[in-house]
């Protein structure tokens, strides 16, 4: 029984040694085509024809693939923020350069011209005439907008009163005094074809016409620069 087992083995390895020389990889330890013998560390098994120089199939052996470092890329260097003008807003974004010092500015860099208000002390009672004391607040106003005409797109004039009298005598009188401030800005170079007027008469009050103080604070004009 002993002498045949050992006939056994002797066999098999004998068809192992035998298949492995017309194999792909005859210096590793097949079981079957294409399927290797592997130890209990998961290696190849070789044999006895293994050298240095033999062919190694994948996972037997092959050098690991070393993965090139990556390029670091080049690190930009911060250029320079400009702001000529000192309004907050950069150069680059900047689309009113040279900017008065110390005025109030929007988002493109412009100086903010919104809303003159100019009080009923502007006229005579009851009437559309411009009373002398309106000369400085006007020409101030004119002022500023014609060093911004390059920005305007309109000038709106509302002229507005209180609620004494008929409300059809208000309208009217606000239309008139609108009229009034818009004759003197073109006299003082606002041009013409940017302003339109309008009469809001008693709509639009800002404070208690029941109250003196309100009533003198709801007559005004009103110039809204649009840019």
């Amino acid at each position: 029984m002993r002498k045949t087992c050992g006939l056994l083995l002797l066999s098999g390895s004998l068809l192992i040694g035998t298949a492995n020389a017309g194999w792909a990889f005859p210096d590793y330890a097949n079981s079957a085509p294409e399927s290797l013998v592997r130890d209990g560390f998961g290696g190849c098994v070789k044999t006895g024809m293994w050298t240095e120089a033999s062919a190694r199939p994948a996972g037997c052996g092959d050098p690991v693939p070393v993965a090139a470092a990556p390029v670091a890329k080049p690190v930009p260097v911060p250029q320079p923020v400009l702001d000529s003008d000192g309004d907050g807003i950069i150069d680059s974004a900047d689309r009113c350069p040279g900017t008065r010092a110390g005025v109030s500015v929007d988002g493109n860099g412009c100086e903010v011209i919104e809303r003159i208000s100019l009080d009923s002390q502007l006229f005579e009672l009851n009437s559309a005439e411009l009373a002398p004391s309106a000369q400085h607040a006007l020409d101030a106003a004119a002022e500023r907008i014609v060093a911004n005409l390059d920005r305007i797109e309109a000038v709106a004039i509302s002229g507005h009163t209180d609620n004494t009298g008929s409300e059809a005598y208000n309208l009217e009188l606000s239309k008139r005094r609108a009229v009034a401030v818009s004759d003197y800005l073109a006299g003082r170079n606002v041009p013409a074809e940017l302003m339109r007027t309008e009469g809001m008469g008693s709509s639009m009050p800002l404070a208690d016409n029941s109250l003196a103080e309100g009533r003198s604070r709801n007559r005004r004009v009103e110039v809204d620069v649009k840019m």
